[in-house]
């Protein structure tokens, strides 16, 4: 998955003092010192970029002497790059993507209080610290729910309020809390719009007691569907899938991942061609995460055959009406919409003609699927030649320097020795002319180097 980071600062005038807060040297060592002096920590992380010599030194609110002396009597502090696996604890549950990210924990090392951003306002920082010890002195920390919870020995108002605060630290992965909160409703409380609503929200897993027992009231479910605005559907159905999903993998449940794939396809309504298009990607998913390659290898070919590459010429003429038609509806008056053309009949069509955005799309999905073979380590001949029909129609559509390094390694590992070189050579010629290609030039020559003496 891709992470787009965003950095994010404010500034107006200036306002640094030169007093600092006092770092740690690592995460490790805070947190035994926080342990030990029974002080909450505060934890900024920031991006690898923030190391490299030269970059920019931004003012922040947090270099006021009276920000600094604050901080340095109330925590215990240190500064961590977020790629670190030392702080897997706090980036494995928060996910953070805008940096700097600060990150407040309790002596024992459970997350507070979350914030992000620079500025050298001091307010920010000194809200962000009034906040965090307010929690702590209040009692009402994910440490002291989850012993609760642990112990067995905590209400459904608690529950409420544990999975409420995950919930504020964008902290979703709440399907076994709510399983254990929906077994403490009564039949009353399913009858009830908010409580539905709630339990819905914490991501429920999609074949789980809990979902099962929220469409009770079936008119009320739909209801809610049908009530709530879009932003707000669509975050309940990412967060039961994205549940289920993970859920799945670790426990290699094959059950549960269906389960998954059939609410997706259920969210797409009647248009069954989607909905079996989502099923069938999540199935994969699964597959690859788990390592299942025969079940794999299988229904990716099915997949990316079906839905990317073999489009017979009924549909591919009707996809195009469509999407003329859905033109027309939007373009200006005594305007033709652009760039979509009607193909006269013909024989036999092997593709669609596809617009340059969708080419795009077709030709990267096609050219990761072709890749995730070779990764996958097959050696067999036939899911290989389907790679590498997969990888020829990625360059069709839009040659690029990557797409013919992934059609050299597919060639190298069917023994075309001469093809491979060919392509990871165009691969490195194609690189020095593509924006943004220049760092990895010398990893294709690498890769090359090692087709030649035949080490890959």
């Amino acid at each position: 998955m891709r992470i787009i980071f965003f950095f994010l600062f404010l500034f107006v005038g200036v306002n640094i003092y030169g007093q600092s807060i006092e770092y740690k040297k690592s995460y490790k060592e805070a947190l035994a010192l926080a342990a030990q002096t029974n002080k909450p920590l505060f934890v900024t992380l920031t991006p690898p970029a923030f190391n490299i010599k030269g970059l920019p030194q931004f003012p922040s609110g947090l270099d006021n002497k009276e920000v600094a002396d604050l901080y340095n009597k109330n925590f215990i502090s240190v500064k961590v790059i977020f790629t670190d696996s030392t702080v897997n604890n706090i980036t494995g549950k928060l996910h953070p993507t805008i940096f700097p990210c600060y990150v407040f924990l309790d002596s024992k090392g459970g997350i507070v209080y979350t914030s992000s951003g620079n500025t050298n306002f001091t307010i920010k920082f000194e809200d962000m610290a009034s906040q965090a010890l307010s929690r702590i002195a209040s009692g009402k920390t994910l440490t002291n729910y989850e012993q609760l919870y642990k112990a067995g020995s905590i209400t459904k108002q608690q529950l409420k309020e544990y999975i409420v605060l995950k919930e504020s630290l964008n902290i979703f992965d709440n399907a076994v809390l709510i399983d254990k909160y929906v077994d403490m409703l009564t039949v009353n409380d399913l009858n009830n719009y908010k409580e539905i609503l709630f339990a819905l929200q914490a991501g429920p897993y999609a074949d789980s007691k809990a979902y099962k027992l929220l469409h009770t009231n079936e008119k009320l479910f739909d209801s809610l569907y049908k009530t709530e605005p879009l932003e707000t559907r669509v975050a309940i159905n990412n967060r039961i899938i994205n549940n289920t999903r993970a859920e799945a993998i670790r426990t290699k449940n094959a059950s549960m991942a269906q389960a998954n794939a059939s609410f997706m396809a259920r969210s797409w309504s009647n248009n069954y061609q989607e909905a079996n298009k989502a099923s069938t990607r999540e199935m994969l998913y699964y597959y690859k995460s788990v390592k299942d390659t025969t079940r794999y290898f299988q229904q990716a070919e099915y997949f990316y055959d079906t839905y990317y590459l073999n489009i017979t010429t009924d549909s591919a003429r009707r996809l195009q009406i469509e999407a003329l038609n859905k033109a027309r509806a939007v373009a200006p008056a005594n305007q033709p919409p652009a760039d979509i053309r009607i193909p006269a009949p013909v024989q036999q069509v092997s593709f669609i003609q596809l617009s340059p955005a969708k080419s795009a799309e077709v030709a990267n999905t096609l050219n990761n699927a072709a890749y995730d073979f070779y990764l996958l380590g097959t050696h067999n001949t036939t899911h290989l030649i389907k790679a590498l029909v997969w990888s020829r129609r990625s360059i069709q559509l839009s040659p690029m320097a990557g797409y013919y390094d992934t059609m050299a390694h597919i060639m190298y590992r069917l023994d075309f020795y001469d093809e491979a070189l060919l392509n990871q050579n165009k691969a490195i010629e194609m690189a020095a002319k593509e924006p943004g290609m220049a760092s990895r030039i010398d990893n294709l020559k690498g890769e090359l180097a090692k087709m030649k003496s035949h080490q890959l």
